[in-house]
């Protein structure tokens, strides 16, 4: 399959690995246009057997460098960082591809709590869980042993577990409105923007409901 054909067929899904990575569409589109254009600068491309995965590994690793750099311009910056609303035009509901940018995985809420996992654990909880590669791909991909990226997907999965199906109990409720008090209290930021993704993503899910 040459170039052309790839790009065709795993563009949408390749952005949507490095969307949800980055949580901006100006970088997701660039870090894409450039693994296709690493791509057909390479000599030996004829003896790559998986052209998906070999992308998938291109995109991951070009994020995985980004999101290393962006993190120290985010030391500088004041007030919670969001993420870069996600408007998709004309996408159709027959193309195969575009299922993985339908997903609630792809919401503001769920961004938000992948912010919490570390670069590393984005990647193989992403590659994990939305994009169905086995653990010895993912370990291929980042360059890390099966055992780890097992580890990993499970310290990733447990950090931003949520369940959106349990209706809270007025003991639940009052919890929660402790925590959201003592954070502001405390001045504590981080907390308080932890409890308020949490909430958000109870509130979505049951208005949808």
């Amino acid at each position: 399959m040459n170039t052309e054909e790839l790009y065709k067929r795993y563009k949408r899904e390749l952005f949507s690995l490095a969307y949800r990575m980055l949580g901006s569409v100006m970088d997701a589109e660039d870090i894409v246009q450039d693994a296709f254009l690493s791509y057909d600068g390479l000599s030996d491309v004829g003896t790559i057997q998986n052209e998906r995965a070999f992308l998938y590994k291109i995109v991951t690793n070009r994020c995985l460098n980004l999101l290393g750099s962006s993190a120290k311009k985010r030391e500088t910056y004041v007030g919670p960082w969001l993420p870069e609303p996600l408007i998709e035009k004309g996408a159709s509901d027959d193309d195969p591809s575009n299922r993985y940018l339908r997903s609630e995985s792809i919401s503001t809420a769920y961004l938000l709590l992948l912010q919490q996992l570390s670069a590393t654990e984005r990647a193989v909880f992403l590659l994990r869980e939305i994009f169905h590669y086995s653990f010895e791909e993912i370990a291929d991909i980042v360059g890390k042993s099966n055992a780890n990226c097992r580890q990993i997907f499970h310290r990733a999965k447990k950090s931003i577990h949520f369940d959106p199906d349990q209706q809270p109990s007025v003991s639940f409720a009052e919890e929660k409105i402790k925590e959201f008090v003592n954070s502001l209290l405390q001045g504590n930021t981080t907390s308080f923007w932890n409890w308020f993704v949490r909430m958000l993503c109870f509130t979505r899910t049951a208005e949808a409901k």
